[in-house]
């Protein structure tokens, strides 16, 4: 979903829903950051050539997995607009691992020092009010498991985003 700010710049670039390979922006390196080093090697091992598409590699990935641990949020610079900034933080899954992120668009200065931090707290007490919400935490779909998602051969098929 998205909410648009009073900002002439905005992040309109995007589409809800749109399939990106993990860690090619703060919402998804937020997920990522909730995975094991392991996981995160498998997933950017299966993503090599998209990550290319998007002028990264697994090291950048790595890196920035790190600091989002450190920080508690990650950041990016948008590649789809110039001069606008996100902000990412996980929805968290009460066993490990997270269900979804939430993302935050804006200039780009507005997600460097206290600014940064003052913004992640905001978006990570909404994210927890959301990791609270009982139905959240379902599990799939019966379509995504009539589906087969979690099939390893749909995921090395698809991109994973």
């Amino acid at each position: 979903d998205r909410v648009l700010g009073r900002h002439p710049l905005r992040g309109l670039a995007l589409v809800g829903g749109e399939r990106r390979p993990l860690g090619t922006a703060a919402g998804s390196m937020a997920i990522l950051a909730h995975l094991t080093d392991d996981q995160v090697d498998d997933i950017n091992r299966r993503n090599a050539s998209r990550l290319a598409g998007y002028g990264m590699d697994a090291a950048g990935v790595q890196e920035a997995v790190r600091l989002c641990r450190m920080r508690g949020y990650a950041t990016s610079e948008s590649r789809a607009v110039p001069g606008l900034g996100v902000l990412g933080v996980a929805i968290p899954r009460p066993a490990g691992g997270a269900v979804a992120a939430l993302a935050l668009i804006g200039p780009l200065h507005r997600f460097s020092g206290r600014g940064a931090a003052r913004a992640a707290a905001l978006v990570r007490e909404e994210a927890m009010r959301l990791a609270s919400l009982p139905g959240l935490h379902g599990g799939l779909t019966p379509p995504a498991r009539a589906e087969g998602a979690l099939s390893t051969e749909r995921k090395a098929a698809r991109p994973l985003a």
